[in-house]
């Protein structure tokens, strides 16, 4: 659980069910749900999780009763919640499918128009879904429209959030590269607003999520290969992405920032730790293993923005953000 007010991380009660990647996520009220995916075992599930932030507890409700799947998008609205396309054992679907957290119970809706599909975002604006690229869910007729597409495509596996009536489409993967752009659709004028693009490593299969005025960007896989734990923050309507939010922000600190000829990094903790530094497209320029205080050299290296991702002897990751002058 993250607080905005303190920066910080609070581990919370596990998913009682598989653990599982490539699963979705809606939100109705005060309650949060957890469906589909892919477990450890590559089988593909289609059970369906509630969580109580209250009560710090889940609750497990009725599976979806169409085919078990991963990549799927989903939304909330008007108090239900709504599962769309995805990946089969046999591939691609097509098929909707709505929640009723009341009688909990699934109901089928009309297919999505754009044809079999997985691994694309959605978000709801106004009790209106929004699915893919230019993709508008009515679920008051049951019905769907087009809207605006995002001029430069819409990516795999990026991430949305609404902030202020806003929905914004972030990162993601168009092949070979990963991505940090943002956009903004303002579903008054149907139209989409570029951005400033996320200042940390681009990224896809990222989480994010909106809170009062401010959205967040939270992890993923680089370019790299790296798996991320870094947090950003986005406020709308301003010039920079703001506030790198470290998971662990106390155990390891770099300086000189900005650097000029070495970097050193100082480690709290007792035992080895990895340096990853990567420039700003995500590109690994500097590996190296230390314990304690251990200097990195710039030689060679441009001037710019740069991430160093320090992991623990425990998987742990900090990512630090800093300028070579």
């Amino acid at each position: 659980e993250y607080d905005p007010a303190m920066n910080s991380w609070t581990q919370k009660a596990s998913l009682p069910g598989d653990a599982r990647r490539n699963a979705v996520a809606f939100a109705i009220g005060n309650i949060a749900y957890v469906a589909t995916g892919e477990n450890n075992s590559q089988v593909l599930k289609a059970d369906l999780w509630a969580y109580n932030q209250q009560s710090n507890s889940w609750q497990q409700k009725a599976n979806l009763p169409g085919l078990a799947r991963e990549k799927s998008s989903a939304f909330s609205a008007n108090s239900k919640g709504y599962v769309c396309i995805g990946k089969g054992n046999a591939g691609a679907l097509q098929d909707l499918w709505e929640y009723d957290p009341i009688s909990d119970n699934w109901t089928q809706k009309t297919n999505f128009p754009n044809g079999p599909g997985f691994g694309t975002v959605a978000f709801s604006i106004n009790n209106m879904g929004y699915v893919g690229n230019g993709n508008k869910y009515d679920p008051g007729n049951d019905s769907w429209s087009l809207v605006a597409s995002i001029p430069a495509g819409m990516p795999s596996y990026g991430v949305s959030f609404v902030v202020n009536g806003k929905g914004y489409v972030g990162t993601g993967w168009t092949n070979p590269n990963t991505l940090d752009y943002l956009c903004e659709y303002d579903p008054a004028a149907d139209a989409w607003t570029q951005k400033t693009n996320l200042a940390g490593p681009s990224r896809f299969a990222a989480m994010a999520f909106g809170i009062g005025n401010k959205g967040y960007i939270v992890g993923g896989q680089g370019q790299s290969g790296f798996a991320l734990s870094d947090a950003w923050e986005y406020t709308p309507d301003t010039v920079i992405t703001t506030g790198l939010i470290n998971r662990t922000n106390a155990d390891f600190s770099l300086f000189p920032n900005p650097v000029a000829d070495v970097i050193t990094i100082q480690s709290l903790i007792v035992g080895e730790y990895q340096v990853t530094i990567t420039n700003l497209s995500g590109k690994i320029v500097r590996h190296a293993k230390g314990s304690g205080s251990t200097r990195i050299s710039r030689e060679g290296l441009p001037s710019g923005l740069y991430f160093a991702i320090i992991r623990d002897a425990e998987g742990t990751e900090t990512v630090i953000r800093f300028v070579f002058e």
